[in-house]
């Protein structure tokens, strides 16, 4: 059969009464055999003068009543990473911890990223956000032992949440699965979010590393 792709660009309205330009990739054969929906969407917005933007705030427009830093940005400029200290951003924020979030700057609200699967909200705080170049995947560093399950080692580690599964992955473990037996810390994340680098004090997550200082290490 023969493969056909078509290109859909559709203008759509933003809600603080800017433009944007959605454009999806569609693909499907002949015969009907393959029936590829929207592999890839991306948002182009044009700004024809510069702006300035509140990401920090809640839905309302309520700007975050603590610290709020670290930012980091998709490709495209429509997902902003950061860490905060605020409460009011989300809606049952209440573990009084920094958080990992991210605004879309086109839906015009954030999402907290630095949460268990289920929903509910991390027992420790979470800093240092790493995005990688569609706003997919988020890379952190975290304290918060709920995230996955048997985090019993009691040290910073850091995590990866895949924003279209909703899954979160520990990533500072040893080939093996094992636990980081010191902390990590300042994760990077790729382009196509398949590798983060990161500082580890862990002796245990490559083999003969005896050096007892901050290490780089590298997950994909």
């Amino acid at each position: 059969s023969n493969v056909v792709l078509r290109l859909e660009v559709t203008p759509i309205e933003l809600t603080d009464g800017g433009q944007a330009l959605d454009v999806e990739l569609k693909v499907a054969s002949t015969n009907g055999s393959v029936a590829l929906d929207a592999i890839h969407a991306v948002t182009f917005r044009p700004f024809s003068s510069p702006e300035k933007l509140c990401a920090s705030r809640a839905s309302d427009g309520t700007v975050a009543p603590d610290n709020s830093s670290i930012p980091a940005l998709s490709a495209d400029g429509r997902f902003v990473v950061y860490a905060s200290d605020a409460s009011g951003i989300v809606p049952n924020d209440f573990n009084s911890s920094s958080d990992i979030f991210v605004f879309d700057r086109v839906a015009q609200r954030n999402v907290c990223v630095s949460r268990p699967a289920d929903g509910s909200v991390a027992n420790g705080p979470s800093d240092r956000p790493s995005v990688n170049q569609d706003g997919r995947f988020i890379a952190f560093q975290s304290r918060a032992t709920n995230l996955v399950p048997r985090d019993t080692n009691g040290r910073e580690d850091i995590f990866v949440n895949d924003r279209i599964l909703g899954a979160i992955q520990r990533i500072s473990v040893a080939s093996d699965n094992t636990q980081a037996s010191r902390g990590s810390q300042s994760p990077t994340i790729s382009g196509d979010g398949q590798t983060v680098a990161f500082e580890s004090l862990a002796e245990n997550l490559a083999p003969s590393d005896a050096n007892g200082s901050w290490d780089i290490f590298l997950h994909h």
